[in-house]
């Protein structure tokens, strides 16, 4: 979602951007692009679509190296069974919602071991 809408805002200048606001922020040079649907024509959008390619290229780059090191080192993922037994109840020593069920009977804690 934040990935989509960031990119969405980025293009969204390249099409809707008024000359009045760009002369605002960046002085009337003459050499400012507005938005395709304000007469600046495409070249203003296509820097846009070209800086959310270069963003999107920079986080998959440094996200999946982090990933990489993590998987590599092995605290990605949790063990398979603390996964199946939940990690409220394996991490943090509760459950997160009161289904019925008594806690001792999913950790397999006895009554003598819990008092």
């Amino acid at each position: 979602m934040h990935g989509f809408c960031g990119a969405f805002g980025v293009i969204f200048v390249g099409l809707f951007a008024r000359d009045t606001y760009v002369n605002q922020a960046y002085g009337p040079s003459g050499q400012v692009q507005y938005g395709l649907f304000f007469g600046g024509g495409a070249k203003l959008l296509a820097c846009q679509c070209l800086g959310v390619i270069c963003i999107i290229a920079w986080v998959a780059v440094t996200i999946g190296s982090l990933f990489a090191l993590m998987k590599a080192i092995g605290i990605l993922r949790v063990p398979v069974d603390e996964e199946i037994l939940g990690l409220d109840v394996s991490h943090h020593g509760g459950k997160a919602y009161n289904d019925g069920n008594d806690e001792r009977e999913m950790t397999g804690v006895s009554d003598m071991n819990a008092r």
